[in-house]
């Protein structure tokens, strides 16, 4: 059987393999889709795998459950002492340390707009910037150590 090239020239096929191409392709084509369906398959099963490892075993569920109960356990009893203990804050007492807390933090605040109105005049006459100026002088400032103001 002759087939024609792409350059003229001719070139020679037997016939036995001429069209077998449609035969290999059929098992091919049925092993791609037996491939496919094996494939989709451990999919699955790794899906499964995946919940069943993540589960606790009845050993460790035991476990857990014990230590559960004996936080529990420490909870209500800590809450029984709690209820039980005669030494709570009177509604007086309370009012008095929110009073004082007040007072504590204004004053707070006043000391620290008046330090820093002194040292914005310091540094109307000063060459270098606030920070070399705080080093400077050694002044420890709330933001170095994470003080902040409360609100109120």
């Amino acid at each position: 059987m002759e087939i024609p090239k792409a350059g003229g020239g001719v070139k020679y096929a037997s016939r036995l393999w001429y069209g077998m191409d449609i035969f290999w392709n059929r098992p091919v084509q049925q092993e791609r889709e037996k491939l496919k369906h094996l494939q989709e398959t451990l999919k699955s099963q790794e899906s499964e795998l995946r919940n069943v490892n993540s589960t606790l075993t009845t050993e460790d569920a035991k476990a857990r459950l014990t230590e559960l109960t004996n936080k529990c356990n420490r909870h209500q009893e800590r809450i029984k002492n709690i209820k039980s203990a005669t030494n709570h804050v009177t509604p007086e007492e309370k009012d008095k340390i929110y009073k004082e807390h007040k007072l504590f933090v204004q004053s707070w605040r006043k000391r620290k707009r008046m330090a820093t109105d002194i040292l914005n005049s310091i540094l109307e006459g000063y060459p270098k910037p606030k920070k070399q100026l705080i080093e400077d002088v050694g002044i420890e400032t709330d933001e170095e150590y994470g003080a902040e103001i409360p609100n109120l």
